[in-house]
Protein backbone atom coordinates (compact mmCIF):
# COMPACT_ATOMS: atom_id res chain seq x y z
CA UNK A 1 0.00 0.00 0.00
CA UNK A 2 1.56 3.21 -0.98
CA UNK A 3 1.67 6.01 1.25
CA UNK A 4 -0.38 9.69 0.39
CA UNK A 5 0.57 12.52 2.80
CA UNK A 6 -1.70 15.40 3.05
CA UNK A 7 -1.54 18.63 4.70
CA UNK A 8 -5.01 19.84 6.76
CA UNK A 9 -5.06 23.51 8.36
CA UNK A 10 -7.13 23.71 11.57
CA UNK A 11 -9.74 26.94 11.28
CA UNK A 12 -11.27 25.71 14.49
CA UNK A 13 -9.18 26.78 17.78
CA UNK A 14 -10.70 23.89 19.66
CA UNK A 15 -10.34 21.37 17.23
CA UNK A 16 -6.63 22.42 17.62
CA UNK A 17 -6.68 21.96 21.74
CA UNK A 18 -8.09 19.00 21.04
CA UNK A 19 -5.66 17.20 18.79
CA UNK A 20 -2.75 18.83 20.70
CA UNK A 21 -4.22 16.54 23.99
CA UNK A 22 -4.97 13.67 22.40
CA UNK A 23 -0.82 13.69 20.65
CA UNK A 24 0.27 14.51 24.13
CA UNK A 25 -1.42 11.49 25.66
CA UNK A 26 0.55 9.47 23.11
CA UNK A 27 -2.11 9.55 20.61
CA UNK A 28 -1.77 8.68 17.04
CA UNK A 29 -3.26 11.43 14.80
CA UNK A 30 -2.47 10.13 11.51
CA UNK A 31 -4.72 6.83 12.32
CA UNK A 32 -7.31 8.94 13.71
CA UNK A 33 -7.87 10.57 10.96
CA UNK A 34 -7.61 7.38 8.84
CA UNK A 35 -9.86 6.00 11.04
CA UNK A 36 -12.40 8.77 10.95
CA UNK A 37 -11.91 9.15 6.99
CA UNK A 38 -12.74 5.24 6.76
CA UNK A 39 -15.63 5.62 8.64
CA UNK A 40 -16.91 8.57 7.16
CA UNK A 41 -16.49 7.34 3.57
CA UNK A 42 -17.09 3.52 4.32
CA UNK A 43 -18.93 3.28 7.52
CA UNK A 44 -21.77 4.82 6.23
CA UNK A 45 -22.90 3.75 3.04
CA UNK A 46 -25.89 1.39 4.93
CA UNK A 47 -26.68 4.51 6.32
CA UNK A 48 -26.82 7.11 3.59
CA UNK A 49 -23.17 9.31 3.02
CA UNK A 50 -21.60 10.53 6.00
CA UNK A 51 -23.76 9.59 8.79
CA UNK A 52 -21.66 6.88 9.32
CA UNK A 53 -19.27 8.90 11.61
CA UNK A 54 -22.22 10.07 13.93
CA UNK A 55 -24.06 6.27 13.58
CA UNK A 56 -20.49 5.13 15.13
CA UNK A 57 -20.41 7.84 17.16
CA UNK A 58 -23.69 6.82 18.86
CA UNK A 59 -22.87 3.39 19.47
CA UNK A 60 -20.20 4.08 20.84
CA UNK A 61 -21.79 6.31 23.67
CA UNK A 62 -24.45 3.50 24.14
CA UNK A 63 -22.00 0.64 24.45
CA UNK A 64 -20.34 3.16 27.18
CA UNK A 65 -23.99 3.81 28.68
CA UNK A 66 -23.83 0.30 28.82
CA UNK A 67 -20.75 -0.76 30.35
CA UNK A 68 -21.63 2.08 33.01
CA UNK A 69 -24.90 0.73 33.73
CA UNK A 70 -24.16 -2.80 34.35
CA UNK A 71 -21.15 -0.85 36.62
CA UNK A 72 -23.37 0.88 38.54
CA UNK A 73 -26.15 -2.32 38.70
CA UNK A 74 -23.36 -4.62 40.08
CA UNK A 75 -22.16 -2.12 42.77
CA UNK A 76 -26.27 -1.01 44.05
CA UNK A 77 -25.96 -5.19 44.29
CA UNK A 78 -22.97 -4.94 46.43
CA UNK A 79 -24.99 -2.18 48.72
CA UNK A 80 -27.89 -3.64 48.78
CA UNK A 81 -25.87 -7.09 50.36
CA UNK A 82 -24.25 -4.87 52.72
CA UNK A 83 -27.30 -3.35 53.48
CA UNK A 84 -29.02 -6.59 54.16
CA UNK A 85 -26.04 -7.89 56.13
CA UNK A 86 -26.33 -5.29 58.39
CA UNK A 87 -29.81 -5.59 59.08
CA UNK A 88 -29.13 -9.25 59.96
CA UNK A 89 -26.56 -8.76 62.27
CA UNK A 90 -28.70 -5.98 63.66
CA UNK A 91 -31.62 -8.02 64.36
CA UNK A 92 -29.19 -10.75 65.88
CA UNK A 93 -27.84 -8.18 67.97
CA UNK A 94 -31.07 -7.40 68.94
CA UNK A 95 -32.50 -10.42 69.91
CA UNK A 96 -29.37 -11.60 71.69
CA UNK A 97 -30.08 -7.99 73.44
CA UNK A 98 -33.15 -9.35 74.58
CA UNK A 99 -32.08 -12.56 75.34
CA UNK A 100 -29.72 -11.44 78.14
CA UNK A 101 -32.39 -9.15 79.25
CA UNK A 102 -34.68 -11.34 79.77
CA UNK A 103 -32.37 -13.91 81.96
CA UNK A 104 -31.09 -10.15 84.03
CA UNK A 105 -34.81 -9.68 84.45
CA UNK A 106 -36.39 -12.85 84.57
CA UNK A 107 -37.20 -12.57 88.06
CA UNK A 108 -39.03 -9.20 87.65
CA UNK A 109 -40.50 -11.08 84.50
CA UNK A 110 -41.90 -13.59 86.53
CA UNK A 111 -43.41 -11.92 89.70
CA UNK A 112 -44.10 -8.42 87.85
CA UNK A 113 -42.43 -5.14 89.28
CA UNK A 114 -44.44 -4.65 91.92
CA UNK A 115 -44.06 -7.95 93.31
CA UNK A 116 -40.19 -7.64 92.92
CA UNK A 117 -40.19 -4.46 94.51
CA UNK A 118 -42.06 -6.08 97.57
CA UNK A 119 -39.22 -9.44 97.73
CA UNK A 120 -36.06 -7.04 96.99
CA UNK A 121 -36.92 -4.28 99.66
CA UNK A 122 -34.70 -5.23 102.33
CA UNK A 123 -31.53 -6.20 100.53
CA UNK A 124 -30.00 -2.71 101.29
CA UNK A 125 -29.83 -1.35 97.75
CA UNK A 126 -32.52 0.99 95.85
CA UNK A 127 -34.35 -1.05 92.82
CA UNK A 128 -33.02 1.85 90.95
CA UNK A 129 -29.52 0.90 92.06
CA UNK A 130 -30.18 -2.75 91.24
CA UNK A 131 -32.17 -2.40 87.66
CA UNK A 132 -29.04 0.14 86.70
CA UNK A 133 -26.33 -2.35 88.18
CA UNK A 134 -27.96 -5.31 86.32
CA UNK A 135 -28.57 -2.77 83.00
CA UNK A 136 -25.14 -2.15 82.76
CA UNK A 137 -23.73 -6.00 83.48
CA UNK A 138 -26.38 -6.80 80.19
CA UNK A 139 -24.54 -3.84 78.58
CA UNK A 140 -20.67 -5.38 79.25
CA UNK A 141 -21.94 -9.14 78.28
CA UNK A 142 -23.96 -7.82 74.93
CA UNK A 143 -21.66 -4.99 73.80
CA UNK A 144 -24.25 -2.83 74.00
CA UNK A 145 -24.53 0.56 74.73
CA UNK A 146 -25.99 1.71 78.22
CA UNK A 147 -28.76 3.72 76.67
CA UNK A 148 -29.57 1.38 73.98
CA UNK A 149 -30.12 -1.72 76.59
CA UNK A 150 -32.12 0.76 78.96
CA UNK A 151 -34.12 2.04 76.01
CA UNK A 152 -34.83 -2.08 75.53
CA UNK A 153 -35.55 -2.62 78.86
CA UNK A 154 -38.49 0.10 79.08
CA UNK A 155 -39.72 -1.31 75.81
CA UNK A 156 -39.78 -4.50 77.55
CA UNK A 157 -41.02 -3.36 81.02
CA UNK A 158 -42.59 -0.14 81.01
CA UNK A 159 -43.02 0.18 84.18
CA UNK A 160 -39.15 0.39 84.91
CA UNK A 161 -39.30 3.97 83.72
CA UNK A 162 -40.71 5.03 87.72
CA UNK A 163 -36.58 3.86 88.65
CA UNK A 164 -35.30 6.74 86.09
CA UNK A 165 -33.23 4.01 84.25
CA UNK A 166 -32.51 6.64 81.38
CA UNK A 167 -29.98 8.31 84.24
CA UNK A 168 -26.60 6.68 84.35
Amino acid sequence: MSRVIFTASLTDPTVAVHLESFKSSGGNISGLVQNLLKTYFEGGRELGGGSGIRYKLIEERLNSLVHEADTLRAELERYKRHVTEEETKRGEDTEALRVALEKMFDDVLAMGVRSWLRENRFTGQTPAMVVRKRINIVAQKTGSSYPEVAAALLAMLPEMQQFNINEV
